[in-house]
């Protein structure tokens, strides 16, 4: 146990946002229903213009390093 396997750890990591992203998907379908589930994802659309990816990418990695 004196190296951490960093491909496992990444791959674990991005398997539970997977599983995380299905169960939540799949509750606000249950509890708000298709039309609850439409409002919020057109809501929590990203823009559009490319101007913002960039930033929005470096937020996103800065959020989770931290």
């Amino acid at each position: 146990m004196n190296r951490i396997n960093w491909g496992r750890v990444v791959l674990g990591g991005m398997l539970a946002a997977a599983v995380l992203i299905v169960f939540a998907t799949a509750s606000t379908v249950l509890i708000a229903g298709r039309q609850g589930l439409r409002t919020s994802m057109h809501t929590l659309q990203p823009s559009t213009r490319g101007g913002l990816a960039p930033l929005f990418f470096i937020l996103a990695f800065l959020f989770w390093v931290s």
